[in-house]
């Protein structure tokens, strides 16, 4: 057993299973995976990070939506790097809701900003981002549970 390595594949199968376990340390644990990929020299691919994206917009860390919005800005910058990672609708499926679970100043707003992005790559041809109802009803959840009037 020596001989086996971690290869993307099993990574991705940890992170999912991870994000499927709702357990409290599920962000942590889901991030813990993307760092020791690049420890060992693994290109994560756009499952694994929507995988870990899905735990971090579940976690009930205080700033879920500023380490996804991260994360998904390390997708964009790889995948125009080359690399197998194109951030698709789950990926901001993912920031949107973890914008809309989040108490920060801004959020529904950032959430409403992601949709109109979405809507607009989709308008310029990229019809893999189409907003879809889980977006539009998440950012109409976002502004709803929030206190902010101003838009």
């Amino acid at each position: 057993l020596a001989h086996l390595k971690p290869d993307v594949f099993s990574m991705s199968t940890l992170a999912t299973a991870w994000a499927k376990s709702r357990s409290p340390e599920a962000a942590t644990k889901a991030l813990g995976i993307l760092n020791y990929m690049d420890v060992q020299k693994l290109s994560p691919n756009t499952i694994t990070y929507n995988a870990v994206l899905h735990a971090l917009a579940m976690g009930d860390q205080i700033d879920k939506a500023v380490q996804v919005e991260d994360v998904v800005r390390r997708m964009e910058r790889r995948y125009v790097d080359g690399e197998d990672c194109k951030p698709d609708i789950y990926s901001y499926q993912s920031l949107i809701q973890a914008w809309a679970r989040t108490s920060l100043p801004g959020s529904p707003q950032k959430a409403e900003q992601i949709l109109r992005y979405l809507d607009q790559q989709s308008e310029d041809g990229d019809k893999g981002l189409s907003p879809n109802v889980y977006c539009f009803t998440t950012t109409i959840h976002a502004w709803a549970k929030s206190c902010e009037k101003k838009r």
